[in-house]
């Protein structure tokens, strides 16, 4: 009986730590998540882009494997391999002008995917640091688009003509172009109404539908500084000076056109008062236009 009891005993008293544990583990899930989460090693990549600046914005975050300075530094380095695909990966639904996306030109040209890589080279990191949970670090990168992406697809050595309408305008002279392209336009053989979409290489035509000026009209120098346009939602020019001068000519867009409405469409008269003057034609030769919309 004695043996017996003792058995018993064991049979009883054996499943207690077990049990006693469970509560134990439930609250580690509830704190730290599932377990696969806990040990995560993979880096979260998150862009934005600011128009206003032509910049790409490029974030990553990823776990750090240990506590110690050698542990940050070597996940730093992780993310600093892996950041440059992660920028393609961020560029391939960028809008190039109303009709490409860069992933349409990685599909037509894959070496593309090689020279864009490459170009990461001219990323800007802005520091890593640990975030609000301190095994973890944040790293962020600016990537200007005109002189890493436009290039690419502009490299042109010889500046193709403006047009050169049959008109008679006032001899005046100015610095740049201001366009109020804010609000709901309609949308140049459509139907619809649209506000504008930012693209890297805007077009611009007048009511008539003549072109003004393209990216191929724009000098190859000034491409890569700042583009064919810039982008902003600042009513005062004075905040662009530095682009469009102290004299610029101003202008409310008429509608848009574009598969993606991007391209402002002026009134005719402005445009012949761009391109019959030779004064003014530096204005489209080298991107001294700003586009004001309504929100970026």
């Amino acid at each position: 009986m004695t043996v017996i009891t003792d058995t018993l005993n064991v049979r009883q008293k054996s499943p207690v730590p077990y049990i006693s544990l469970m509560p134990l583990v439930i609250g580690l899930v509830v704190l730290f998540g599932p377990a696969s989460s806990i040990f995560a090693t993979e880096t979260h990549w998150t862009h934005r882009i600011d128009w206003e600046d032509a910049t790409l914005y490029l974030e990553g975050e990823r776990r750090i494997s240990g506590h110690s300075v050698s542990a940050y530094t070597h996940t730093s380095r992780i993310m600093s391999r892996e950041a440059p695909h992660a920028w393609l990966d961020a560029l391939r639904s960028l809008q190039i002008d109303s009709i490409r996306q860069i992933n349409d030109e990685l599909s037509d040209n894959p070496e593309l995917v090689t020279l864009l890589v490459e170009n990461f080279d001219n990323a800007s990191s802005l520091g890593s640091s640990p975030s609000r949970a301190i095994d973890v670090v944040r790293q962020t990168w600016s990537i200007p688009l005109h002189s890493t992406v436009t290039r690419l697809f502009l490299n042109h050595t010889v500046t193709r003509p403006l047009p050169q309408p049959v008109a008679w305008q006032p001899p005046q002279t100015y610095t740049g172009l201001f366009i109020d392209a804010r609000g709901t336009l309609a949308v140049h053989g459509s139907n619809s109404t649209s506000q504008t979409q930012p693209v890297v290489l805007p077009r611009l035509y007048d009511d008539e539908m003549e072109l003004v000026v393209s990216p191929e009209m724009v000098d190859a120098a000034y491409l890569s500084r700042w583009g064919v346009a810039g982008y902003t939602t600042v009513s005062d020019p004075e905040t662009h000076r530095d682009r469009i001068g102290d004299n610029p000519l101003f202008v409310a867009a008429d509608a848009l056109f574009g598969v993606i409405p991007a391209n402002p469409v002026i009134p005719r008269d402005t445009a012949e008062v761009l391109l019959v003057h030779p004064a003014n034609h530096h204005i489209l030769n080298e991107g001294r236009i700003v586009i004001l919309v309504d929100r970026l």
